[in-house]
């Protein structure tokens, strides 16, 4: 008897308010809405089960359903606010399955559409860390670009002195221990965990988290006018890249 999948919810949480580009996660980049490019990252995911939009807006709701993702509910608008916690909306959707459908799955991955260039291998990898390393959560991570051994802290009279308090400091980069930053592509944790947990879900318990590192494309993050157009820079490469291998 085979053993019972482990079923895996993404989340793609989409609201429609957004001060630094309006109406955000409908805007085209690369032609399509910004979110269908998560949408399409899930949909080719081996390991996930459902591909589901977290949203307070009709008209982003059915962006995301001409995506192929489902949006069988609407956000309630206190978890739909720039202060609003990022572990709300995976706690509202969590009830509703519960109280709708009687499901729950074993891990959701939430996956904000800001990170249009993650890759369906980067999630599946995201899964099977988190089973292979027993782990609770598993949280995207990049190569740190400024060692924190080289990062300063500014005292008020603007002496300064390291942040970090080690004895030896190694001159080389390749003698340094390597130091990763944390990414917003991908936060994926069992659903036990996040039951348990409240907003600082995925860095309550650093033994609990494992990191998964990718590359500077998939941590790309999506905040500025200027970071659409360097995104969609970046994904004209990729594209170009596939072509001269098909």
């Amino acid at each position: 008897m085979s053993a019972p999948r482990f079923e895996v919810l993404a989340l793609i949480p989409a609201r429609g308010g957004s001060k630094g580009i309006p109406r955000k996660n409908i805007r085209l980049f690369g032609g399509r809405p910004l979110l269908a490019w998560s949408v399409d990252a899930a949909r080719a995911a081996r390991h996930i089960t459902r591909v589901v939009v977290s949203t307070d807006d009709d008209e982003i709701a059915a962006a995301a359903r001409d995506a192929g993702a489902e949006a069988p509910f609407r956000r309630p608008a206190e978890y739909a606010t720039d202060t609003a916690p990022s572990i709300a909306p995976v706690h509202h959707a969590l009830q509703w399955f519960a109280a709708h459908e009687s499901w729950r799955p074993d891990a959701v991955a939430l996956l904000p559409p800001t990170s249009p260039l993650r890759r369906a291998e980067d999630i599946d990898a995201a899964v099977e860390l988190l089973q292979s390393a027993g782990a609770a959560s598993v949280i995207a991570v990049v190569a740190a670009r400024h060692h924190p051994f080289y990062v300063f802290e500014r005292k008020p009279d603007g002496r300064l002195s390291y942040f970090m308090d080690v004895a030896v400091r190694p001159q080389r980069r390749q003698d340094m221990p390597p130091a990763f930053a944390a990414s917003q592509a991908i936060l994926l944790s069992r659903t036990d965990y996040l039951e348990r947990c409240g907003p600082a879900a995925w860095a309550a318990d650093e033994t609990s988290v494992a990191g998964l590192e990718v590359g500077e494309e998939t941590a790309f993050d999506i905040d500025t006018p200027r970071d659409f157009a360097l995104g969609e820079a970046m994904l004209r490469r990729r594209l170009a890249r596939v072509r001269e291998t098909a």
